[in-house]
């Protein structure tokens, strides 16, 4: 009898230890997937940050291109347009005007 009073001790409390670590588990996997959440958001920001950098950078050098091959005292504009799309496809607009007077 004291053995089956022993052994059901132990089951309890073997239960127990499951159940705390299980719930221990959980709390750290969610703690973990809000973290990588986190983590991505931040990630895809600054990717989306450096893409527009490099666009910027881009232009520039076609200005600074454009404006090398070009008669002297003539100027080029260049206005860019940049947005994404909802496909994901980066659309950049490139406006010249070879008409452009210093204000």
């Amino acid at each position: 009898m004291f053995f089956l009073y022993y052994l059901l001790n132990l089951v309890i409390f073997v239960n127990g230890l499951y159940v705390c670590c299980k719930d221990e588990l959980q709390t750290t996997s969610r703690s973990y997937e809000g973290q990588l959440s986190m983590m991505s958001e931040h990630l895809a920001a600054m990717n989306e940050r450096l893409t527009q950098q490099k666009d910027e950078i881009d232009v520039l050098k076609y200005q600074l291109e454009q404006q090398q091959h070009q008669q002297p005292g003539s100027k080029v504009v260049v206005s860019v347009c940049s947005w994404q799309t909802s496909t994901n496809f980066k659309i950049i607009m490139l406006h010249l005007d070879k008409k452009w007077t210093p204000k």
